[in-house]
């Protein structure tokens, strides 16, 4: 069965399960036999390829921009289904369970506009899920064909917006990784990216390791939006990744590190922070599987050194992992100079390289490695030397030279947490690369100073440099928002910006806002905050969620106050909070730095079972206001306890708008004031009326002065004395036309008194 002909069958599978979903119980054997029908055929498909992407449009279902139409009733009915409900596509992902699919099923099920007030498709499907729904604006995407080596690229993704679920882009990622290697991986040659002696491609032969060819990853940054995912997260992503590949696959990854696309920095930069888990990771595996001799696996992590920057964090790593296996002290610290006894070798080739040649004539990998070893090493000569070959190859007017530089610089600038660098060097380094990125016009050398510049604002966070950091995140927003900035450039910096409030960085920022400004007062760090901008307010409405003092909660609402708009959704998604203190806490924020854009989620909360979250969202649409928020008020105001809609009463007031006017003409008409709570809630819309100054209130003030019935009473005197003061506040000639009426049927001389001084002191309006 071709793919074309297995996919229709796919589809009429998801659509003979939906109906069946639809006609039976979700336990009923029948629903459970279509689902698990549809669901096995669907892992099938993913197993020989994931993510599988299907798009609808014009009723019609498309795969890589081909249409299913072999079999037209059960494809345009689910196409219709889906269309008309807001999907403007599906992608599965390998690892989709039934309940997923349960889900979609259950989506498919309401109508459409029920779906539409939930928030949309995307409302009910995890975050982190398999399966994903494309908004109906998305290009259809024919996959890209093999590429010029022979290698078969990987499918592109849809362009989504921001980064995919950690569990599918985990997935998405081992997969590609894994094709590749069993597609490209052979064993190692001597080339100029790798010179390997010898011995060590002979080593590396015996126990299995391959070399692949990560050429035809080009792409996958752009495919999968990782140049917006911060980079803890992305390794986190790849270790999870790379935890489901065999130990010499991983292996083969550290070796095809230098095979990888220029382009894709962020990819290669959590690759190089991974490559000594990976190193140990192998390292560990050769000696229990093969029992090699010290020497034999000396030679071979000697050899693996050269895929990896930071050679003493690797042997750090080798060693607690051979710990783990059993190795003692003293074989682990003869192990380790039997490793570097045989790096001497290419280290003194590497020095004798950069001193004949200079830096830009040597493979950068080897330069990077070369580079930690003179900071650790503490040559500050050396290194000075260096910086000057730097500041030169960024001044350069070949892109490839000025490229080569700025990956230089970014892989430095990771050097200063670890062991640090002289304050004169870095602040050399730092004038470079923000000079560079002021300058530089080439997409992948400004990637690489965007991330050099991460690297060296993120350990000015850690160390209290708090004043340098604000100066420079003014800097670059001043730079991205200049009228001359060329797209590349705009578009690093953005990223660049979005990723400084990642949560390691948050994570010494946030505890500062509990503290009594010892490093920092509580306005710099609301205004470095404010900066930073969505991202940090992102992780501050964690923090608020969580935090079980009131009075650290009242201190992140503050922050979170001092954003401003910027942090509008995130407090927005508070409001789905299972804690009713925070969805109130969440309300009030809205309700002072909300836009009109948020009526629709306030509106919603009027509805909570709390009753202070009700009583939050009255207030909040008081200070929103509009006429949507009177028009809600008015609604919920006669189905409100007493003590809610004499909030109603007083937002009413705030609003002044004629909306609910209406609605408390038919309260006091309908109403009864036998209840001591309801009398209260009258004599307040009476009065509510008098300062709303509507005359479409009129009506129902004069009904006030009226017998009800041949054998019904009147209001009470109260309520009289109130509605002729309200008559008065409307100032207008029915006003007083009623209030003249009143007088002639009013038996009471007090109120008679007050009517005829309010129509005395009206007499000249």
């Amino acid at each position: 069965m071709t793919r074309m002909q297995s996919l229709i069958a796919l589809t009429e599978l998801l659509h003979r399960a939906l109906k069946a979903q639809s006609h039976y119980a979700q336990e009923h054997p029948q629903a459970r036999h279509s689902l698990e029908e549809a669901h096995a055929t669907l892992r099938g498909l993913l197993q020989e390829e994931s993510p599988l992407v299907l798009q609808c449009g014009q009723g019609r279902i498309l795969f890589q921009g081909q249409a299913l139409d072999a079999s037209p009733v059960a494809v345009q009915a689910l196409a219709r289904d889906l269309e008309a409900r807001g999907f403007g596509g599906l992608v599965f992902h390998q690892g989709i369970d039934a309940d997923e699919l349960q889900l979609l099923f259950f989506a498919l099920q309401l109508k459409p506009q029920r779906l539409s007030e939930m928030g949309g498709p995307k409302s009910l499907l995890p975050d982190d899920g398999h399966l994903r729904v494309l908004d109906t604006e998305s290009p259809v995407l024919a996959s890209q064909g093999p590429d010029p080596n022979g290698s078969e690229t990987p499918d592109a993704l849809p362009h989504m917006e921001g980064p995919l679920p950690a569990v599918v882009l985990a997935d998405e990622l081992r997969r590609r990784f894994s094709a590749l290697i069993q597609k490209t991986a052979a064993p190692p040659k001597r080339t100029f990216h790798m010179p390997w002696t010898s011995e060590h491609r002979e080593v590396m032969k015996k126990h299995g390791l391959k070399v692949p060819d990560f050429g035809a990853m080009a792409g996958t940054g752009v495919d999968l939006n990782l140049g917006k995912l911060d980079p803890v997260g992305l390794r986190e992503v790849l270790r999870t990744a790379f935890s489901l590949l065999s130990p010499l696959e991983q292996g083969a990854v550290l070796l095809g590190m230098a095979t990888f696309p220029a382009d894709e920095q962020a990819l290669r930069r959590a690759l190089d922070y991974l490559g000594p888990e990976l190193l140990a990771q192998v390292t560990a595996h050769v000696h229990v599987s093969s029992r090699p001799s010290r020497f034999e696996l000396a030679l071979l992590v000697a050899s693996l050194l050269q895929c990896v920057k930071d050679r003493d964090l690797s042997l750090e790593a080798i060693r607690g992992r051979l710990q783990f296996e059993g190795w003692s002290l003293h074989e682990v610290d003869q192990l380790r100079e039997a490793i570097l006894w045989e790096c001497q070798g290419t280290d003194t080739k590497m020095q004798q390289g950069l001193a004949d040649r200079g830096l830009f004539e040597l493979d950068p990998q080897q330069v990077m490695i070369l580079i930690r070893q003179i900071v650790r090493g503490k040559r500050y000569p050396a290194l000075q030397d260096l910086l000057g070959q730097l500041e030169v190859g960024i001044a350069s007017p070949q892109p490839e030279r000025r490229r080569q530089a700025s990956e230089i610089l970014a892989d430095l600038a990771e050097c200063i947490d670890e062991p640090g660098l002289p304050s004169d060097l870095e602040t050399k380094m730092h004038r470079m690369i923000h000079g560079h990125l002021a300058s530089e016009i080439e997409a992948q050398a400004l990637v690489w100073s965007c991330q050099g510049m991460e690297s060296l604002l993120g350990h000015w966070i850690r160390s209290g440099r708090f004043d340098g950091v604000y100066r420079e995140i003014v800097a670059l927003n001043e730079l991205a928002l200049a009228r001359d900035a060329p797209a590349p450039r705009l578009q690093g910096l953005q990223d660049l910006l979005a990723r400084m409030a990642s949560p390691l960085n948050m994570a010494t920022l946030a505890p500062l806002l509990h503290e009594d400004g010892a490093l920092l007062s509580l306005p710099q760090l609301h205004a470095l905050l404010t900066l930073l901008g969505r991202p940090a307010a992102a992780y501050l409405a964690v923090c608020l969620e969580i935090e079980e003092d009131p009075g650290r909660a009242v201190q992140v609402m503050t922050a979170l106050r001092a954003i401003g708009r910027a942090a509008i959704p995130s407090v927005r998604d508070l409001l789905g909070s299972e804690k009713p203190g925070i969805v109130a806490q969440a309300l009030v924020l809205l309700g002072e730095i909300g836009p009109a854009g948020s009526l629709e989620d306030v509106i919603l909360s009027l509805g909570h079972p709390d009753v202070g979250v009700k009583r939050s969202a009255v207030r909040t649409l008081a200070h929103l206001g509009g006429p949507q928020a009177a028009g809600a008020l008015a609604t919920f105001f006669l189905s409100a306890e007493p003590s809610l809609q004499m909030d109603c009463l007083d937002a009413f007031v705030t609003l002044r708008d004629p909306a609910p006017v209406h609605v408390l003409g038919d309260f006091l008409r309908t109403s009864r004031s036998g209840d001591l709570e309801v009398a209260k809630v009258r004599l307040r819309v009476v009065e509510t009326l008098g300062l709303l100054g509507s005359p479409e209130g009129i009506p129902a003030l004069a009904e006030m002065f009226k017998k009800k019935g041949f054998l019904g009473g009147r209001e009470s005197e109260g309520m009289r004395l109130a509605s002729a003061k309200a008559l008065a506040g409307i100032a207008t000639r029915e006003a007083r036309e009623a209030m003249a009426m009143a007088l002639d049927s009013e038996k009471e001389e007090e109120v008679r008194a007050v009517l005829r001084q309010f129509l005395v002191a009206g007499g000249g309006t």
